[in-house]
């Protein structure tokens, strides 16, 4: 599917990833995210306790991993 949504001069385009680890290992990718180039707006998070066979692994603390899905917004020139 097509996740760019074109404007005037430029198109949105819509990337979702599943990011599994600490929180601070979570945070650490959004403070790299916020130092690129590109803007890069963070739509939506969801975080959860990450589970193994269906068993909560632990909480969502520094030493127990989480699973967050991430919406990001980035932006692209349109030819």
């Amino acid at each position: 599917a097509d996740a760019a949504k074109v404007k005037s001069f430029y198109r949105e385009v819509l990337l979702e990833m599943q990011l599994h680890g600490s929180f601070s290992q979570t945070l650490v990718f959004f403070d790299q995210v916020s130092r690129t180039k590109r803007i890069m707006n963070v739509e939506s998070v969801k975080m959860v306790p990450a589970q193994e066979n269906g068993i909560t692994l632990g909480s969502a603390n520094q030493t127990n991993p989480i699973v967050s899905t991430v919406l990001f917004k980035t932006y692209r020139f349109s030819e």
